[in-house]
């Protein structure tokens, strides 16, 4: 099996518009798939072998998640290759109850302390950040110091210069926000790194050291599972719940489509009318319960039901 040129594959990706990074991912997951013994050479990558190859991965114990996408990066493969076929995603079924953090759970993730004031200061600022605007893991990995900027109305804001699909923006610091960077920045910064906004002493702050400080963050302040994304779908919620506009939104959380701050808009609104309308219900449905029957009243009913013939004075008789 001779490895593909993949030069050309990814021109034609940031042709079609996708974002270095997304292109950059999507590389490697055509190298595992070489390495996990897949034949992506167009002329022998037939639907029924990738086919074939994910049922045996699904069958060793593959997430569908993992796997729609591999079927996501296969599609694409198969498209600039013109090979014609097109696979089915997996179907995943969305949790009824969305997981989201409560008041409660964010006061007790601001109540986190650590032993080490370098390593204390420096996850209260990404914490804060996080809860305030929201920013993507891989965004706040990729922060520099020359990021933090002022912004047009005066205040204080981080420049994302590498925001998902390659587009910039700025996020607007609240002044809780501000303090805590700016005394990291000025008293606790490790400097491992030049450049780097979040440091560790090894250098610039990693994207699996910072599942790790999500982690830990989350096990302290007492919370079953604790991620960036879930401090960014707070965010969201917050900003909905506080009447922000859908536009405001989508320009500080980075999304590249409406559609997608709508979803967060109408879950949040559909959870809150539900909620609301079953505590109503709930409320007119405890009323004092009525007296129960006497014995022969019951008797009387069964004896003559209503409507029966006996009651309209009518003969039973056939």
């Amino acid at each position: 099996m001779t490895a593909p040129d993949l030069s050309k594959y990814r021109a034609w990706c940031l042709a079609q518009g996708h974002g270095l990074k997304t292109v950059d991912k999507s590389v490697r997951y055509l190298r595992h798939f070489e390495r996990k013994g897949l034949d992506l050479d167009p002329a022998h990558l037939t639907e029924d072998a990738v086919i074939a190859w994910i049922a045996r991965a699904r069958e060793s114990g593959t997430h569908p998640k993992t796997l729609n996408g591999y079927v996501r990066e296969l599609n694409l493969w198969s498209r600039f290759n013109k090979l014609g076929w097109h696979l089915s995603y997996f179907r995943r079924y969305q949790p009824v109850l969305v997981d989201l953090l409560s008041e409660e759970d964010e006061r007790r993730l601001r109540s986190v302390r650590f032993s080490d004031p370098s390593i204390h200061a420096r996850n209260t600022a990404m914490l804060l950040l996080s809860l305030d605007q929201g920013p993507r893991r891989e965004e706040l990995i990729h922060l520099r110091l020359s990021d933090l900027v002022d912004t047009p109305g005066g205040g204080k804001g981080l420049l994302v210069r590498r925001g998902k699909g390659d587009r910039p923006r700025l996020l607007y610091l609240s002044e809780e926000t501000r303090q805590a960077i700016e005394t990291y920045v000025d008293h606790y910064r490790i400097r491992s790194d030049p450049s780097a906004l979040f440091t560790s002493r090894g250098g610039p702050i990693s994207y699996g050291m910072m599942g790790k400080i999500a982690k830990d963050i989350g096990r302290a302040a007492g919370l079953k599972h604790f991620s960036w994304h879930r401090a960014r779908h707070r965010m969201i919620d917050a900003m909905l719940d506080k009447g922000v506009s859908l536009p405001a939104i989508q320009e500080v959380a980075g999304h590249s489509r409406a559609e997608t701050t709508v979803a967060y808009a109408s879950r949040n609104a559909l959870r809150t009318l539900t909620e609301r309308e079953i505590r109503n219900f709930q409320k007119r449905r405890i009323v004092e319960p009525e007296s129960p029957p006497h014995l022969e009243d019951l008797t009387s009913v069964v004896a003559n039901p209503p409507g029966s013939m006996r009651e309209r004075g009518g003969s039973t008789g056939i």
